[in-house]
């Protein structure tokens, strides 16, 4: 009978060591699915948290662009009013413009499509005189520019002055006609 007891309390013990090893697996599977959703609810709240981020991002840039683009609008239609305009008075009306951003290195204007204008000209003298007929990198913009009729940005650009940069521009079409009644040649403003 002893030993009868004692089988039946070592077959007892075995199940309940089959019950142990059975119940450790499922907590540990349990915790492992666990950690997973938790780390997928933690990859999800970060792709959140960097699409909120970046939407910030671009509503910037496009407030920036938008209101560099009225300012380059007021220029080309300045340019166009004023062909004949001095670089000094050039840089008297960039100096009176107030929502000129920080970002912006230069404002060039390219009558006849040569950059003749610039402010501030200190700094950006490598721009100064750059036909861009002859810049086989950004002439293919500026004819596209043309073609359309509307403003352009491109970039990132090499930079007549050096470094790389964004160009945000604009055509500047003359009404004014030459000796033989042709409209005057396109420049543009960046």
């Amino acid at each position: 009978m002893l030993r009868s007891s004692f089988v039946r309390v070592a077959s007892v013990g075995k199940w309940l060591w089959v019950y142990f090893i059975f119940a450790s697996l499922i907590s540990i599977f349990a915790i492992i699915q666990f950690d997973r959703l938790s780390y997928s609810k933690y990859l999800s709240e970060l792709k959140s948290e960097m699409y909120l981020e970046l939407l910030e991002v671009r509503e910037t840039f496009e407030g920036l662009i938008h209101s560099q683009s009225l300012v380059l609008r007021e220029f080309a239609t300045f340019i166009a009013d004023n062909p004949d305009i001095t670089q000094e008075e050039f840089s008297k009306r960039v100096q009176n413009i107030r929502s000129i951003d920080d970002a912006t290195i230069s404002i060039a204007a390219a009558p006849d499509l040569v950059i003749t204008l610039i402010y501030p000209f200190v700094g950006n003298e490598g721009a100064f005189g750059l036909d861009y007929r002859r810049n086989d990198e950004q002439f293919p913009m500026i004819q596209n520019m043309l073609d359309t009729g509307g403003e352009m940005i491109t970039g990132p650009v090499n930079l007549a002055q050096g470094g790389l940069g964004v160009i945000l521009r604009a055509p500047v079409y003359l009404t004014e006609r030459d000796a033989n009644g042709n409209a005057m040649v396109p420049g543009d403003v960046r």
